[in-house]
């Protein structure tokens, strides 16, 4: 089963969270950061995925690459789940964050996050 399949058959939003997590898990050929924190959210405590992609920019003198954060994951202790990417509105529910993914993966394939689910 590919991993999107994974994540849009999942039930239940922590199922999900722990999904997505093991998606980016960091190896060297991925170019991606991952971080997990404890963090304090209006529900109370929460985990939070941070995804950082290395960018390339063209400049006058060249070609920049930069880690910039692409993606937040916050679940919090009641099991609300949300998705936040830079210039979108945060995305919340199991079902709501499902249709995007699905839509995103659809138009952009290609884009690093959605190529490791293939």
């Amino acid at each position: 089963m590919r991993s999107l399949d994974r994540l849009l058959a999942a039930t239940h939003e922590t199922e999900l969270f722990v999904l997505i997590c093991q998606l980016v898990n960091v190896s060297d050929e991925k170019p991606l950061s991952a971080k997990l924190a404890s963090i304090q959210t209006p529900n109370g405590a929460g985990l939070q995925l941070t995804v950082r992609q290395a960018m390339r920019y063209r400049t006058n003198d060249g070609t920049l690459l930069q880690w910039d954060t692409t993606h937040i994951f916050t679940l919090d202790e009641q099991g609300e789940l949300s998705w936040w990417m830079p210039d979108k509105p945060i995305i919340t529910g199991l079902k709501n964050i499902q249709a995007s993914m699905k839509q995103w993966w659809e138009k952009e394939p290609a884009t690093p996050v959605f190529a490791l689910l293939a």
